[in-house]
């Protein structure tokens, strides 16, 4: 405020404000304006009031008026302007910091908004200590907490428990900042988590989501749909999209055309939703937008499209450039193309490697359908992809991205076999992801794809493939590097190992107990940390069912 003269600090200081008297006489607020009105028409709360107060001065602009329903009625009217401001501040940031609505309320009210549902029931004791713990971040580093907390909010909501409330604040505010936790944390707030998230705009997200059947029927207009958050805006257009096909792809092209660059990419891509051939106008359309990201996410979707006029362009580009040779054994000979020529460049993704002739050759292996090559070469997927050929890395690249994008089961096993690149392994299945790994070389230079099979084998795995795990960490390469390979795999181990596998772990430690292996043992004790809180929070749930 203009007329404090200096601020004494807790430590003594005497902070003095700079003025400025060319300016002290300049123009004022009207002390009779109480609240600010924002373009769209509605008034700000009375924490933003309060802060424009404090920085033009008290002298400058007046408090609001303490009406029945404004967070300052209950300031006493003897206290000066300073003093009220200073008063008001504590009071809002109290609130504020609490989750509670700046606006007075009626007691019974206040209740039944934020109250519990009889049916709530909370989780038990030793399950919220062990939350406690995790929060307090003494479970181990940020990514370990992270992992264990899912695991709570997923074991909580499935017996169907809630948070405690005293916990409500604490776990909006962690899923806040760590937002992989959000849709897990969401479900375990309960009627006063979801009420108490409406309270301040950074918890927002905790808001109970509609169903996909709620958003592919709401009625919506494409101005508020324009208007609310990214996330909320694609689960809608991809609910209307799943709900009908024809209504979302509208609707898709009329929000595209509203939408900055980034957005359109977005949006564009909920159409992965079952393609048609009705759709290939408004992806034919997406190839010459100025965004590189819509062009790359216009593409990515018609290399799905096996019968698309962009697929047929491609391939009658690719019949010219294979070829066959020899008796005994048949060579594939694939040639690179020219370089596009101007109509041709809409086809090439704007990103790639090397030079143009050999982004040309990978966009053209990518988007011809698969089915092309059985039917010219008269041959099995497993045959072709094992064909000598004069490009044997650049077919085999290409025709991975193909199956990916086509989801031609064939082809992805044929290609994995001959390939094991981990890339594939989302669409062959966890069973191989293990079975290659296993099946890998032992050997440290193979350590590295080791290391990606392992990642892509999805956990908790079972017990038998864990023994196998943790004797490849001990005594693969011969045992050497078995401390980095158990280094490597610290997060992996704790997140994924069957917790029945601990004893081993446990035997390991007893057998390195010296100063030589300190980095060891502390990477073990990790490991072991995490699956006993992992098998504790399963305990504590299993109790309480």
């Amino acid at each position: 405020p203009a007329s404090i003269n200096h601020i004494t600090t807790p430590s003594g200081f005497q902070l003095v404000p700079r003025r400025n008297p060319a300016r002290a006489e300049s123009s004022t607020v009207p002390a009779s304006i109480n609240h600010i009105t924002t373009p769209s028409g509605t008034s700000m709360t009375p924490w933003n009031e309060l802060r424009t107060v404090a920085l033009v001065g008290t002298e400058r602009r007046a408090l609001p008026a303490a009406a029945s329903d404004s967070a300052f009625s209950a300031l006493p009217a003897e206290l000066t302007a300073e003093q009220r401001a200073l008063h008001a501040a504590a009071f809002l940031a109290i609130a504020r910091h609490a989750g509670r609505s700046a606006k007075r309320a009626a007691a019974p009210a206040m209740r039944a908004a934020g109250g519990t549902s009889t049916k709530e029931r909370f989780a038990p004791t030793g399950a919220v200590q062990l939350l406690e713990l995790m929060l307090s971040g003494n479970a181990g580093p940020g990514k370990v907490s992270d992992s264990l907390l899912e695991q709570w909010f997923t074991r909580c909501a499935e017996t169907g428990l809630i948070l405690p409330h005293r916990l409500l604040v604490s776990v909006l505010e962690y899923a806040t900042t760590t937002t992989t936790l959000r849709d897990q944390a969401r479900s375990v707030l309960g009627d006063r988590g979801t009420w108490l998230a409406t309270q301040r705009d950074k918890w927002k997200w905790a808001i109970a989501q509609p169903t996909v059947e709620e958003f592919g029927t709401a009625n919506i207009d494409l101005d508020d749909l324009l208007q609310l958050p990214g996330d909320q805006r694609d689960a809608h257009l991809r609910a209307a999209r799943a709900n009908d096909a024809a209504t979302g792809r509208h609707l898709i092209a009329e929000t595209c055309a509203k939408l900055d660059a980034a957005s359109r990419a977005r949006v564009l891509a909920c159409l992965t939703n079952e393609l048609t051939a009705d759709d290939e106008e408004l992806l034919e359309s997406a190839l010459d937008d100025r965004s590189k990201n819509v062009r790359i996410t216009a593409i990515e979707l018609l290399n799905a499209m096996t019968s698309s006029e962009r697929a047929g362009r491609l391939a009658r580009q690719l019949e010219s450039l294979v070829s066959t040779s020899g008796r005994l054994r048949t060579t594939l000979n694939v040639d690179y193309p020219l370089a596009p020529e101007d109509g041709q460049l809409r086809d090439l993704p704007p990103d790639g490697r090397g030079m143009i002739e050999q982004r040309w050759f990978d966009a053209i292996i990518a988007g011809t359908p698969l089915g092309w090559w059985e039917d010219t070469l008269a041959m099995k997927p497993a045959r072709i992809v094992r064909l000598k050929s004069n490009q044997p890395s650049d077919l085999a690249a290409a025709w991975s991205v193909a199956a990916m994008a086509q989801h031609n089961q064939p082809w992805l096993e044929a290609l994995f076999d001959l390939t094991k690149q981990p890339v594939l392994l989302p669409f062959i299945g966890n069973d191989a992801a293990a079975d290659a790994f296993l099946a890998s070389p032992k050997e440290r230079a193979a350590q590295p794809k080791q290391l990606a099979l392992l990642t892509a084998v999805a956990g908790p795995w079972p017990l038998g493939f864990s023994h196998d795990v943790i004797d490849w960490v001990r005594f693969g390469n011969d045992g050497k590097g078995a401390a980095t390979r158990a280094n490597q795999t610290q997060m992996l181990l704790g997140d994924r190992l069957n917790c029945g596998a601990q004893a081993d772990l446990t035997r390991w430690l007893d057998q390195v107990r010296d100063g030589e292996h300190a980095p060891l043992q502390r990477c073990l004790r990790n490991i072991i940390q995490q699956l006993s809180l992992r098998t504790n929070i399963d305990q504590a749930f299993h109790q309480h069912q």
